[in-house]
């Protein structure tokens, strides 16, 4: 009878050398823990996922080497690279109980065979399709990558879910927590593919490898963050020139609101202003949709307990490795705790946020610990934006403070209307944002003599320069 280790060792070699999937492992090793006197070879080869002679292969060359460690199988084990290669082997299902000095080895049901079928529906990926170019960025439970699509020859966002394992400093066993990130993943891609508009990113494919892994592509936005482009900004004029994209970033959630989803972290770094003037909503990582299970709820409540510790965050992050919920945009509601009460309205909380941010050049609230900026968030209003920004147009200064109201229903009550705020012309909404300079001309029209570095707003109620109005 093989040990414990040789078995290891083997599982290690048949994904490796076999390519047997890691779902076949975990299945025939359920099995084996229970029943070890029988080898997981002997189990995949009755599943069907092991040819004999393949066996035989595997369990002579396990046998070599092994001798070649002087008969030790733990060193062995250690060569062939240790519990590394065994949590990629077992997807992470497989841990050892020490109990009177015995070792008992268990092996859970992989977690994806938790969910339901009409969970886990997704393309086998096609064997080359994806050339790999370079990884972008990598998170707590997954990583994305840039890739070639060799079918239809262009260059793709690939997220892919990483084969889980223990979160360190987390709760639960491996396939608890494995169970949790697979279904989040799966209902980030779905959500994110069923919102079918200009600025909100596309998904192309969700689909699963041969062993197992699960992945979607999404269409690859070049350009930059919202947030990076406000800070880029010299002045206010040049952040004024990005309201646009501030309209198309409600249009998007008032779509996004039509079809019952909150996306529940909406700030700059998740807006990307595109090359060609597009603007896009990205990271719909803890995105609720109404009516459906809520598999972010207990993650939303793990990282408000550190941030209010002012602890680092474990676990608590998208597949992107940004943290879930951001202080200075987050709705009261969710600052303090009350999931359970976030809606559309919170989602226009964090609009308001971002307009705020635009307009100041800076968050509504600063704090050097997160605990400080959710009391800010929870208690205080923000200082006016004509505080700290006395040329900011009132109008706009007035619609984001009535969309960062604490108490929901003092809010606007749709994102649409909020856009529909910023180009109201009732409301005085600006058709021209400029910067005059001294070499620049004033347009027909205009008071002559514009001074240097003043901004001036178009509207159908006359021209106002810096607070001065001419009518």
């Amino acid at each position: 009878m093989m040990d414990h280790d040789r078995n290891l060792v083997f599982a290690i070699l048949a994904v490796q050398l076999k390519g047997v999937p890691p779902t076949a492992i975990v299945e025939a090793g359920a099995v084996w823990a229970t029943a070890p006197s029988r080898s997981l070879g002997e189990l995949l080869v009755e599943r069907g996922a092991l040819r004999e002679d393949d066996r035989v292969l595997l369990e002579r060359l396990v046998e070599e080497a092994v001798q070649a460690h002087a008969g030790d199988s733990a060193r062995t084990l250690k060569t062939f690279g240790g519990q590394e290669q065994v949590d990629k082997a077992f997807m992470g299902t497989l841990h050892v109980v020490s109990e009177d000095n015995i070792e008992t080895i268990h092996v859970a049901k992989p977690a994806y065979r938790e969910l339901p079928e009409q969970e886990l529906s997704a393309v086998i990926e096609t064997p080359g399709r994806y050339s790999h170019i370079s990884e972008h960025g990598r998170g707590g439970m997954g990583r994305v990558l840039l890739v070639h699509d060799e079918h239809l020859g262009r260059d793709i966002a690939l997220k892919e879910l990483l084969v889980p394992g223990m979160t360190p400093g987390a709760e639960g066993t491996p396939v608890r927590q494995a169970l949790a990130i697979t279904a989040r993943f799966l209902q980030e891609a779905r959500l994110t593919g069923q919102l079918e508009h200009p600025s909100i990113v596309p998904v192309y494919e969700l689909g699963r490898r041969q062993d197992g892994s699960l992945y979607y592509t999404m269409k690859l936005v070049r350009g930059k963050s919202l947030f990076k482009a406000i800070k880029d900004c010299a002045n206010l004029a040049e952040r004024l020139a990005l309201l646009p994209h501030f309209i198309d970033l409600c249009n998007a959630i008032a779509y996004a609101h039509s079809r019952g989803i909150i996306h529940r972290d909406i700030k700059p770094d998740n807006v990307m202003v595109g090359e060609f003037g597009e603007t896009v909503v990205l990271d719909w990582g803890i995105a609720k949709a109404l009516g459906r299970t809520d598999y972010n709820e207990e993650r939303i409540k793990e990282t408000l307990l550190h941030l209010n510790l002012d602890e680092k965050i474990v676990g608590a992050k998208t597949v992107d490795g940004a943290v879930l919920g951001t202080p200075n945009y987050m709705p009261p509601e969710q600052a303090d705790g009350r999931v359970d009460a976030i809606d559309q309205r919170s989602d226009i909380y964090s609009l308001g946020a971002v307009l705020y941010e635009l307009l100041a050049g800076k968050p509504p609230f600063a704090g050097d610990r997160p605990s400080v900026i959710l009391k800010h968030v929870i208690v205080d209003e923000p200082p006016s934006v004509l505080s700290i920004e006395p040329e900011a147009p009132p109008e706009l200064e007035v619609i984001c403070r009535t969309a960062m109201r604490k108490e929901p229903a003092a809010r606007y009550q749709t994102a649409k209307e909020l856009a529909a705020g910023c180009v109201r012309p009732r409301a005085a909404w600006y058709l021209l944002v400029r910067e005059c300079f001294a070499s620049v001309r004033p347009r027909a029209g205009t008071a002559s003599g514009c001074e240097r570095g003043k901004v001036h707003y178009a509207s159908p109620l006359g021209l106002r320069v810096y607070g001065q109005q001419q009518l």
